[in-house]
């Protein structure tokens, strides 16, 4: 067998485990999804499945680091956009590439993996973010550290809700609703 056809067997077998994991994730919790369940899915050998990943949560995390990058070649090197039109191609990317990401983050996602993409949201935060806040002075990396916690929490909060309430909202809405939000003042 040529080389080529080894390349494409091995990325038509890493998609179909994607898309089995995510039509997984549509009917019970990830906590519940063994990778017996995943191969059948997916129509695979566990053999197979081995091959790329060594288990469920690996495959999630390679997932995400890749999803991850994509989006840091994307969307964050427009260095001009402000935090909505940010937020709103984040919410596009997700919305066209991120199936299974949102339905890790949905209520039927792993609170494990959950943390990890809170820390990712938080990290981005920290470096994409927090260097062009201009409105609030935070003056000690302690101010800073919950002011990120904070942010990313509330982030990922509204994330979460948008997706276990079915995206009904446009990422561009989202977008705008998330602004609004971060521009309260309280008397």
């Amino acid at each position: 067998m040529t080389e080529n056809k080894q390349d494409l067997r091995f990325y038509r077998t890493k998609r179909n485990i994607l898309k089995g994991m995510i039509a997984l994730l549509e009917r019970k919790s990830f906590e519940k999804i063994t990778v017996k369940d995943i191969c059948q899915e997916a129509k695979i050998s566990r053999s197979a499945f081995y091959l790329h990943y060594v288990d469920k949560y690996q495959m999630v995390e390679a997932y995400q680091k890749e999803l991850i990058s994509q989006i840091n070649q994307t969307t964050l090197v427009k260095e001009n956009l402000n935090v909505e039109q940010i937020i709103t191609e984040l919410l596009t990317f997700f919305t066209a590439e991120g199936k299974l990401l949102a339905l890790l983050i949905s209520d039927r996602g792993s609170i494990e993996i959950q943390n990890h993409i809170k820390e990712a949201i938080t990290t981005n935060m920290v470096e994409n973010l927090l260097p062009r806040i201009q409105n609030i002075q935070l003056q000690s990396p302690l101010e800073q550290k919950y002011f990120i916690a904070y942010l990313s929490s509330a982030q990922f909060g509204v994330f979460q809700a948008w997706i276990n309430g079915g995206q009904k909202e446009s990422p561009a809405e989202m977008a705008a609703i998330i602004a609004k939000i971060n521009k309260f003042d309280i008397r």
